[in-house]
């Protein structure tokens, strides 16, 4: 395990010097980051991890923008991280692999605040994996004689619950014999009907605002990916006009999807209620503050 671990160290190092691997998305770097990640690959070829970690750590400080220099900050994480595993190898102390872990932690939840929780966070699956492999690494970890920093307990496999099944005998019903339906239910299914189409059209409507804003935050992210420095005035004139449509798409959304719910939810109680004979139902939608919803008023 140290010896592949130190191969992916080495390697690492060594890459550092080549190109990207797609020249249509460059890396984006900071002066101070390029130079720092630098020192930090000197280090490790020397072998010196702490001073690497120190090193690495600070060039992606000097990076603050997470999705600006998502592609280098990316690069340098992994750097950070394999300087801390081989730090681990060398010294078989747990706060090593303690520290990575926060670190993936304090990765992830950069990414999630700055891209946003709906939009497609980069190499999120690979920090869950790392993540899921760390733990893994201190379970398996055997802690030395007063060390009890992060290592994880481990929890002995308990034996699953014996399932229980259960036969059930169908039983044949008598079917019901139809109503034919009066004025009063044409007139309910009619309604009902025409609050089903309705809502459904508003659905569709909060859709369309939906991708509308996706589409407009997309451009936004774009251009910002585009820009090597402060926007110029016509980039931020453009910038603006992207917040202000997406803005505007969210907030028709929200309105065109509590309309369209409250109508798709007025349609189901009143087609549901004409094929009632022998009851009175009404339906109504509630929208008041904190509560939103159907109302159905039913006689027997």
């Amino acid at each position: 395990m140290r010896t592949v671990r130190f191969s992916l160290t080495c390697a690492l190092a060594f890459a550092l010097a080549a190109p990207p691997a797609r020249a249509e998305e460059p890396m984006t770097w900071t002066p101070e980051a390029l130079e720092l990640n630098a020192r930090g690959a000197e280090f490790g070829q020397a072998q010196d991890y702490a001073a690497a970690y120190e090193a690495y750590y600070a060039a992606y400080k000097a990076m603050p923008d997470p999705i600006r220099y998502h592609r280098a900050r990316d690069w340098v994480f992994g750097s950070m991280r394999s300087s801390l595993l081989s730090l681990y190898e060398t010294t078989g102390e747990a706060k090593y692999l303690c520290q990575v872990r926060r670190i993936l932690l304090e990765h992830l939840e950069e990414l999630m605040i700055a891209f946003g929780e709906d939009a497609e966070i980069p190499d999120e699956p690979g920090i869950r994996r790392r993540l899921q492999q760390v733990d893994e690494d201190m379970r398996a970890h055997v802690p030395k004689p007063g060390e009890k920093e992060c290592v994880l307990p481990t929890t002995p496999r308990t034996p699953a619950p014996k399932q229980v099944v259960i036969r059930t005998v169908p039983v044949k019903l008598p079917q019901p014999v139809p109503a034919p339906p009066s004025p009063r239910s044409r007139g309910m299914l009619a309604a009902g009907a025409t609050s089903l189409a309705v809502g459904s059209a508003l659905l569709g409507v909060m859709t369309y605002a939906l991708v509308a804003r996706r589409a407009a935050y997309e451009g936004l992210r774009a251009l910002d990916a585009a820009a090597e420095g402060p926007l110029d005035p016509l980039a931020q004139a453009n910038a603006d006009a992207l917040r202000r449509v997406g803005q505007i798409n969210y907030t028709a959304a929200i309105a065109t999807g509590i309309s369209g719910g409250a109508l798709v939810l007025t349609g189901i109680g009143l087609v549901a209620g004409s094929r009632g004979r022998a009851r009175r139902t009404a339906a109504a939608p509630v929208v008041s503050s904190g509560l939103t919803g159907l109302v159905l008023h039913t006689q027997f």
